[in-house]
């Protein structure tokens, strides 16, 4: 069977869900012959036969894959030895024509493909009592079927529900009523059989199709993700990425933070819930009947979370709307009965005629029966009255039955149970009247009552995750309220107590919240379905609400319909009130409140009935809620808005935060929007929503002049987009109903923000306690919304600065010719006209006409210098500076310009003087009367308003204070309205008065001021409960006896009635701060302290700023030398030059001199305070303390840490130690700064040398240039000179060299190749090998040998005398030595070693004052040497001479310094074919520059070893050495 199961989930072809959707209702082939599916499209979801597509069009690539949510199994009648439903039904007679159906619609392969089943079967007895069973649709029968499962009478007993065979939206409801199981309250009837995978119930009756159950889109499973903004986001299968605004987020990279951008993905499900006319978790009817939904009558309360209550038309009355009210008659319950004396014919049957009682006729049955006339006696009971042919005659009274003669008792109940319900008791209350009453666990008016369904209540106890099935009939909570604890007392008595925690009430009626209450209370139906907006009355409140009263609202024209449709919001915020509990006393006692609308609500008294702007009745009140109290009224409240709204207005869309302004007429904050450069801010959508305070064109036009000059000057950009910030609030878009109970919220300046219910007005709201008042609300725009205030907002630490511009007088000393004065000096301005002054001037020259040189606007300075003067007339400018002087507004004081106690709008409360002004304390002087912080309270002995004095004598007390009337409180036996008569009797009182009360005459007893009661028994009155006695809302408030006592809370400062925040920056201490920062109040006692300009720190220790160390290696003159490598070690190592040391032994082991010496021992000093600062803005971080120069022991804190610094950031410091001894560690400060050391391939110091191979000194150093230059010569005329300039550019071996310098070569003297290589030896020798016979073997194959005789350097020529040094050379102690012949053959004298030692890469230099001669050779000892390599050098010299001259001029010129050598270059042509012969084989490059000296200079020589002409100077020179 696997084989072929596997088969038969293969489709034969290719076939995407869009292809497989398209083949609703056909069957598809599958690779097993034997099998075909059924496929179906329902919803918009592809079902293959009774399996769902899960996950569509998984692509491979021979074909498509779709995942389904269960197994495909082919029909049962198709696997061997398994019976098959249609066998099953067979077995069961009753069930034939149900099987009939099944077969008829083709419903059998599908049932049987499930993997169980189970099939409530009509009995063929209820198919055939429902008639035309035969014809029962194929939705009908399917709606018998559940596909999956199959039950047993067990599992129906537990209650439940399935889906059927129709789908999710079509449930079957399992209920067990008294142990008896129903399906969709239709019993179970007949056999049932049972096997495995499958289960056949039996039924009573038919299943109804009506479909309790819909399905509604909605969007579930949000799934945020933080990613980089610069990577593309993709959502996870069967999720889709939300169009909702960029937000950004923080997300993990590595192990680190950063900052991303936020994306939604969604996932649309179908969401089940129940269907219009069905209520509660399983979709249940509502109440109707023939008339269907609430009889036709009224509105259900449908849905998944309705309660079923049918909320009647007018006039309808019942738990299904199924009756008129009570005296109301007709089909339509249209008619209201006026039976005077008698009973009416009621209801939709009755006629509205008049049944009369005993005594009474006419059609009202408002006639008295004065003298009976009927011929025979009437009974008791009834009336002797009139027919309609005017003949007299009995008729039995209402209630009463019979001939009229004979009246008997009419009992409704004892027939058709009165019309009552039969789950209802029928009682006779009266002769023909009853009540209907239903049965405990069922609820409705009696003559409909239905089972009481507990899972509407608190989910009948079930756990919240479970799923609640009503039994059966409950009990009814014992008359108590649904939402009240119903406890027995005994005797068949109970209490009801409300749930306080979520209700308010008597425990028969319990109210929750007024949102909830608004949807359950029938008579609020009208304001619930077209006014409330639930969101906004979520809060705690609490609320005023004026609800039309729906039974008064059907007279509601169309016009007044749409102004509704089209203000909905505005119109429901008109009709509450937020902030204030108030009942109808309340509304009469204050006379106008503030609705949420921010409109005036007026309330007045008209005959005994409280009206809203004398309009709206007020006709049912104070029915309280858990967050607010209602009052129904009988009009819908409009205001000025609506009023004036035209049916063709187009609605208001929201526009960018400028336009709003400009739109709702706040011109000025636009403006300053703009000014302030605000926009992008309020643009980015990582900051929305906002909250923004706009105050208002007037408020910012009333500022004192010098402040909106201060305001708006471009030199405060800075303050102005810092006092805007103060007026927003990012990431909330706060409702009027919800700013009170908001509590501290941050403005985008920084400083905390709240809002307040004023104590004036109810409704009025503030911003801070009294700072501002909104006067606008709800002004929406672009991405926020926006609230009016009627006054500019002052954020701690920018206070009201009113600085103006001064002017000032600049005096010039400078008296100039009229016309040709200078003008003013930069950063001055010119004021009015030139005035005269006196002046000096020549007195044989003028100048000339100004018109006549053209110069009418050119100022020229004379120049009288030894010229004869005189005073003569002349003129000046005028010149001013201006600069602001700082100053505060009036009525702000101090450094901060913070608002003097009472406010920025009423200093002193207006009742007194304060000391304003920067230098200001801001203290009040109050006026006679007044005391307290603002002077907000009346001084002992005031009273009223205006604090006037009282009249009361000793022997009374006054009613004092604000609120206090003035009045004398008299002692006992005195009286008179200043307690000023003593009464001849004393009053007596029995019983007596209470110890706080005084008897007065007349045996009264008057409790004593502060106290409450009759008398006999006073208390004190609690005043801190009744408007926080008084004291502010930023104090604590307490009671000792009767006397209030307001003390601040701790961040607060006053006298506990007026309390400001504390502003720590006061305290005479600058906060805490540096004395280089400045303190800024940031809000509630807290501060922010910033280093001035200049310094660094966290404003609690501010230390000047260091400049960042710069590579001293960039620097010019570079330290080093061009060969060498420079290092700064302060910039190096990002320290400043500072390190840390610790003793050998560990932390904390030197003492002050030991951390002297071991800085010391390495080449550095201990650190100064002012070198570990600069460390640390480095970047320095260092828990150790350790010694500094000045004695102190310090370390060094980047980042803030409880455990290191305590928190706090900079040089953490111990102080100077006034014992040495103690052990710390040290921090250094190394002193050499820069290490220099020469390349690779170069020696030296690296400061002024840095050598490479000998070749390359000789290259560098201008007296050498001659010997130099005759080697190159050398080099390019033989094939030996090129060898011996190989053997001297070799760095493998290390050789001498013996130099002359320049002046060495007199008469045009020239070296042959034998005499250069005399020069050189393999052999190293240092001037401290300098002895006296020392022998070395020159290249050339002779010896040089060392001697202190002989007068000049050769063996065989004549003596030729050493050239004579110039004095201002400064020669080694070596001067003087002597290299002498010891006139042997191959011996060579050399005298006169000039400078010794000159380090090269590959070798040592020796100076020579002369060039050393070979000595001639008997016979050839050495190769065939070339001609002479400077023949003719006289003319050679002479030409580079000239060439010289040439090329120093232009090296002076561009060098700027003066040299004593030049150098001359000579190229080669590249035609000449007898130059340079051995550099023309191969590819050897020609040697193209010969350096030659310049002689008689005499400067140059005392500088003989010049390092001003260096590489550089000599390209040529540079390209030779780079080719060898």
């Amino acid at each position: 069977m696997l084989p072929n199961l596997v088969r038969a989930h293969f489709l034969q072809g290719a076939f995407f869900e869009k292809d497989l959707a398209r083949l609703h209702g056909q069957e598809a082939a599958t690779l097993d012959p034997s099998t075909h599916w059924e496929i179906r499209n329902i919803s918009g979801r592809v079902w293959v036969q009774n399996a769902s597509v899960d996950v569509a069009d998984l692509l491979a690539t021979n074909g498509v894959l779709h995942i389904i949510s269960q197994v495909l199994l082919p029909p049962r009648a198709d696997v061997p030895g398994v019976q098959g439903l249609l066998q099953q039904l067979d077995l069961v007679p009753a069930f034939s024509l149900f099987r009939d159906l099944l077969q008829h619609h083709r419903l059998v392969p599908q049932i049987e493909a499930a993997t169980a089943y189970t099939i409530f079967v009509p009995t063929n007895h209820s198919l055939e009592a429902q008639g035309n069973s035969s014809r029962l649709d194929a939705d009908t029968v399917r709606h018998h079927v559940i596909l999956g499962e199959a039950l047993s009478m067990e599992a129906l007993g537990k209650g439940g529900h399935r889906n059927s065979l129709l789908g999710p939206a079509h449930w079957i409801v399992f209920y067990n009523h008294s142990g008896q199981p129903e399906v969709n309250h239709v019993p179970l009837e007949g056999p049932m059989l049972e096997a495995p995978g499958r289960s056949l119930i039996g039924l009573s009756g038919v299943l109804t199709v009506g479909s309790s159950r819909c399905l509604h889109s909605h969007a579930e499973a949000l799934r945020e993700k933080c990613v980089n903004c610069t990577r593309k986001f993709r959502c996870t299968q069967g999720y889709q990425l939300q169009d909702t605004p960029r937000k950004s987020c923080v997300y993990r990279s590595g192990f680190s933070f950063a900052r991303g951008c936020s994306y939604t993905c969604a996932k649309k499900i179908q969401v089940p819930d129940c269907c219009p006319g069905f209520f509660g978790t399983l979709c249940e009817p509502c109440p109707g009947g023939l008339g269907g939904v609430c009889s036709g009558h009224g509105q259900c309360q449908d849905r998944f979370l309705g309660s079923g209550e049918c909320r009647c038309h007018e006039g309808f009355h019942g738990t299904a709307c199924e009756m008129c009210e009570l005296g109301r008659y007709g089909p339509n319950c249209t008619g209201v009965c006026d039976c005077a004396h008698g009973l009416c014919q009621e209801g939709l049957q009755g006629d509205g005629s008049c049944v009369c009682n005993v005594g009474w006729q006419g059609l009202r049955c408002d006639q008295k029966i004065a003298s009976p006339q009927c011929p025979r006696k009437c009974d008791p009971n009834a009336n002797c009255v009139q027919d309609s042919a005017g003949a007299p005659t009995c008729v039995c009274a209402a209630g009463y039955s019979g001939s009229g003669t004979f009246c008997s008792e009419v009992d409704p109940c004892a027939h058709g149970h009165g019309g009552c319900s039969p789950h209802a008791n029928c009682t006779k209350v009266a002769p023909g009247q009853r009540t209907c009453t239903c049965q405990d666990g069922y609820t409705g008016d009696g003559e409909l009552c239905q089972e009481i369904n507990s899972c509407l209540i608190h989910h009948g106890g079930c756990h919240i995750h479970a799923e609640c099935i009503p039994t059966g009939p409950q009990q009814n909570n014992g008359g108590c309220s649904p939402y009240a604890m119903c406890k027995s007392t005994g005797d068949g008595q109970r209490t009801c107590t409300c749930d306080t925690a979520h209700t308010v009430g008597d425990g028969l009626t319990c109210r929750t919240r007024v949102g909830l209450e608004l949807q359950k209370d029938k008579h609020a139906s009208f304001f619930s379905l077209h006014l409330l907006e639930y969101k906004e009355l979520k809060g705690d409140g609490p609320f005023t609400i004026f609800v039309p009263h729906a039974s008064l609202m059907s007279n509601l024209s169309q016009d007044e319909l749409a102004r509704i449709r089209a203000h909905r919001q505005l119109v429901f915020r008109y009709h509450v009130i937020g902030c204030r509990r108030l009942r109808s006393e309340d509304l009469l006692e204050q006379g106008y409140a503030t609705a949420l609308s921010g409109h005036t609500l007026r309330f007045s008294e008209r005959e005994g009935s409280i009206y809203l702007n004398d309009f709206a009745r007020v006709v049912s009140s104070d029915h309280e809620a858990v967050n607010g109290i209602l009052h129904f009224i009988d009009r819908v409240l409009l205001p000025p808005e609506a009023l004036h709204w035209e049916p063709g207005d187009a609605p208001v869309l929201r526009r960018n935060v400028t336009a709003a302004a400009q739109s709702f007429g706040y011109k000025i904050v636009s403006s300053l929007l703009k000014m302030a450069g605000l926009l992008p801010l309020l643009r980015d959508p990582s900051h929305r929503p906002f909250t923004m305070l706009w105050p208002t064109d007037t408020a910012l036009q009333a500022l004192p002049l010098e402040r909106q000059a201060w305001l708006y000057h471009e030199d405060h950009r800075d303050k102005l987009a810092a006092i805007l910030r103060g007026h927003i609030i990012r990431n909330v878009e706060a409702l009027a109903s919800d700013l009170p109970n908001l509590g501290p919220l941050r403005t985008m300046h920084g400083t905390p923000i709240s809002f307040s219910c004023s104590r004036m007005r109810p409704g009025e709201l503030m911003v801070g306690e009294d700072d501002a008042h909104i006067v606008q609300r709800h002004l929406p725009f672009e991405g926020g919304l926006a609230y009016g205030i009627d006054q500019l907002l002052e954020p701690p630490g920018l206070g009201a600065r009113c600085d103006r511009f001064e002017t000032r007088a600049l005096r010039l000393n400078i008296c100039s010719i009229c016309g040709l004065e200078p003008p003013c000096p930069q950063g001055s301005q010119e004021q009015g006209r030139p005035e005269a002054c006196w002046r000096l001037s020549s007195k044989f020259w003028t100048y000339p006409s100004l018109h006549s040189l053209g110069l009418r606007n050119v100022w020229v300075q004379p120049n009288l210098w030894g010229r004869p003067q005189t005073l003569g007339r002349g003129c000046h400018r005028n010149c001013v500076t201006t600069t602001w002087k700082p100053s505060c507004c009036p009525g702000h004081y101090g450094s901060e310009c913070q608002a003097c106690p009472g406010g920025p709008n009423s200093p002193c409360s207006d009742h007194g003087v304060c000391m304003d002004g920067m230098s200001g304390s801001g203290q009040c002087l109050c006026r006679s009367g007044f005391v307290g912080t603002a002077c907000e309270l009346c001084a002992p002995g005031a009273f009223g308003p205006h604090c006037q004095a009282c009249l009361c004598t000793v022997h009374g007390r006054c009613d004092e204070g604000l609120g206090g009337s003035g009045s004398c409180f008299c002692d006992e036996g005195w009286t008179g309205p200043r307690c000023e008569v003593q009464l001849e009797l004393q009053p007596v009182c029995t019983p007596p008065c209470a110890p706080e009360a005084v008897c007065r005459a007349g045996n009264s007893c008057e409790c004593s001021l502060g106290y409450e009661g009759d008398g006999r028994m006073c208390t004190v009155a609690d005043l801190c409960q009744d408007g926080h006695g008084g004291c502010s809302e930023h104090a604590n408030c307490s009671q000792v006896g009767t006397v209030v006592i307001c003390t601040c809370l701790p961040n607060y400062e006053g006298d506990g009635w007026s309390c400001r925040a504390r502003n720590p920056c006061t305290d005479g201490h600058r906060g805490g701060c540096s004395e280089h920062a400045d303190c800024l109040s940031t809000g509630l006692n807290t501060r922010r302290c910033e280093c001035h300009a200049g310094y660094v720190g966290d404003g609690l220790q501010c230390l000047e700023e260091s400049e960042p160390p710069v590579d001293r290696c960039l620097g010019q003159p570079p330290p080093c030398h061009s060969d060498a490598v420079c290092t700064d070690l302060h910039f190096q190592e990002k320290r400043a030059g500072v390190f840390h040391l610790q003793a050998t032994s560990g932390p904390y082991g030197l003492n002050f001199s030991e951390a002297e010496a071991a800085c010391e021992a390495q080449g550095a000093v201990l650190a100064s305070f002012p070198q570990l600062s600069a460390a640390q803005q480095l970047g320095f971080h260092l828990c150790l303390m350790g010694w500094l120069a000045n004695g102190s022991a310090a370390h060094p804190v980047v980042f803030p840490t409880a455990d290191c610094g305590s928190g706090r950031v900079g040089i953490v410091s111990l102080g100077a130690r006034k014992n040495l001894s103690e052990r710390w560690d040290a921090y250094c400060f190394r002193v050499q700064d820069v290490a220099c050391q020469c390349r690779d391939g170069f020696v030296g110091d690296g400061i002024s040398m840095c050598n490479g191979k000998l070749l390359d000194v000789l290259a560098a150093t201008a007296n050498f240039s001659t010997f130099y230059g005759m080697l190159l010569g050398y080099a390019n005329a033989t094939q030996r000179g090129l060898d011996f300039l190989d053997f001297l550019q070799d760095e493998l071996t290390y050789k001498t060299l013996f130099v002359p310098v320049n002046e060495g070569f007199v008469d045009n003297m020239t070296l042959s190749g034998p005499d250069l290589e005399l020069h050189a030896s393999n052999t190293t020798f240092l001037s401290a090998n300098a002895s006296q016979g020392k022998l070395l073997l020159a290249h050339s194959g002779l010896s040089l040998i060392i001697s202190d005789v002989g007068p000049d350097n050769s063996s065989w020529a004549p003596v030729v005398s050493v050239a004579t040094v110039p004095p201002c050379w400064h020669w080694p102690s070596l001067w003087g030595l002597t290299l002498v012949s010891l006139q042997a053959p191959g011996t060579v004298v050399v005298s006169h070693v000039i400078m010794w030692d000159i380090m090269a890469f590959n070798g040592i230099i020796h100076a020579l004052a002369s060039p050393l001669l070979a000595p001639p050779q008997p016979w050839a000892v050495l190769a065939p040497e070339a001609p002479p390599v400077a023949a003719g050098v006289g003319a050679v010299l002479a030409a580079g001479a000239l060439l010289g001259l040439v090329a120093g001029a232009l090296y002076l010129r561009t060098r700027g310094k003066p040299t004593g050598f030049g150098f001359s270059a000579f190229q080669a042509e590249d035609d000449a074919d007898d130059d340079f012969s051995p550099w023309q084989e191969g590819t050897n490059p020609t040697l193209v520059s010969v350096p030659n000296p310049i002689f008689g200079s005499h400067d140059a020589f005392c500088e003989p070893f010049d390092d001003s002409l260096l590489e550089e100077d000599f390209p040529d020179t540079q390209r030779i050495l780079t080719v060898k």
